[in-house]
């Protein structure tokens, strides 16, 4: 649902503003890559004979507390252009719009990448491969980190770069993913191969919603 937000950020700014106002949300969660992993490590404790609950139950905490930060959001009402068509297009006429089908695959292929990956590896680190604990953790930190930090220039990439250019680096991480993912089990080829999974992510997931953003009229 987080993921979401960033929907919200674009359509409350300028077209021309949504890639920064994308960015901006995705930078929050540098503190969530961060505390995240020390969370999870440091509350892996049994409550009640039940493994983990203490790491879920932080987790719990903390999506209220952002749960009452969001009801403090206004969410500014979409102004339609005065001559613009009331009705808009219909959904059979925006699915075939070619920018609309790159914005939904770009994201469809980042998350669904991003999510098998980045689930399968502490499960592959640690209870396959024997990595302890602490290293899964950092692993996954810099993962995160990968995801978010690039944030902080994608918005200024999208300008000079512009997004179809941005989308093809976004697609060459990922496919580094892949090759460095098969050279090996050691903990620097889980850490190098979640890194760039976390900037293809990154650029594909700002460089097409930013280009979905832009597929659609405010009506």
């Amino acid at each position: 649902f987080a993921q979401q937000y960033r929907f919200a950020a674009a359509e409350s700014v300028d077209e021309s503003a949504a890639a920064r106002a994308i960015a901006f949300v995705l930078v929050g969660s540098i503190g969530g890559a961060l505390v995240g992993p020390a969370i999870a490590s440091s509350l892996a404790i049994p409550i009640w004979d039940v493994p983990w609950l203490g790491a879920f139950l932080a987790v719990a905490c903390l999506n209220l507390s952002a749960g009452v930060l969001l009801l403090g959001l206004r969410v500014q009402e979409a102004v339609v252009l005065p001559g613009a068509s009331s009705e808009g297009r219909t959904v059979s006429q925006l699915l075939g719009s070619p920018r609309f089908l790159i914005a939904m695959l770009t994201g469809l292929v980042a998350q669904g990448m991003m999510a098998f990956i980045m689930t399968a590896t502490p499960v592959s680190m640690h209870v396959i491969d024997g990595h302890d604990l602490a290293s899964t953790a950092s692993v996954i930190r810099a993962h995160v980190l990968a995801m978010y930090l690039p944030s902080l220039v994608s918005a200024l990439l999208v300008g000079w770069l512009g997004v179809r250019l941005l989308l093809w680096i976004g697609v060459l991480a990922l496919a580094a993913t892949l090759v460095v993912g098969l050279q090996g089990h050691a903990w620097l080829h889980y850490w190098w191969a979640l890194v760039l999974l976390g900037v293809g992510w990154n650029f594909l997931f700002v460089g097409g919603t930013s280009l979905l953003v832009a597929s659609y009229a405010p009506e």
